[in-house]
């Protein structure tokens, strides 16, 4: 447990070939602003799991290497409540069954706050 700052390119890991990446997971909350000016806190009843870039998981996925990544002007925060295996048959094996996120046979309840910071 740590409390820890970056800002949003310091989120992100330029991979050979993009890819989603720079998950958080186990936060508690985290804030997010530009310098010198209000921003918000997220903060979940349960641990949540965040990323925060400057692309969209639709630019990472159409492209096959870093120089076709081009910044958006404005930045990219997905909150999740919680997060499934990593990896896949590229590399090895796939994970176990036990390592997946099973979303369909139970059911979620998600409560975040949005302030103004």
């Amino acid at each position: 447990m740590g409390i820890f700052a970056a800002n949003v390119e310091e989120h992100f890991i330029n991979y050979a070939r993009p890819q989603e990446n720079g998950n958080k997971s186990e936060v508690r909350w985290a804030t997010f602003y530009k310098p010198d000016e209000n921003g918000f806190l997220i903060q979940g009843e349960d641990a949540l799991n965040f990323s925060f870039r400057n692309y969209t998981t639709a630019q990472l996925n159409d492209a096959t290497h870093p120089y076709q990544l081009k910044a958006n002007p404005f930045t990219v925060l997905i909150i999740d409540f919680d997060h499934g295996a990593l990896g896949n048959g590229s590399c090895g094996p796939i994970p176990m069954d036990k390592y997946f996120t099973n979303i369909c046979d139970k059911s979620y309840r998600l409560r975040m706050d949005f302030r103004n910071q």
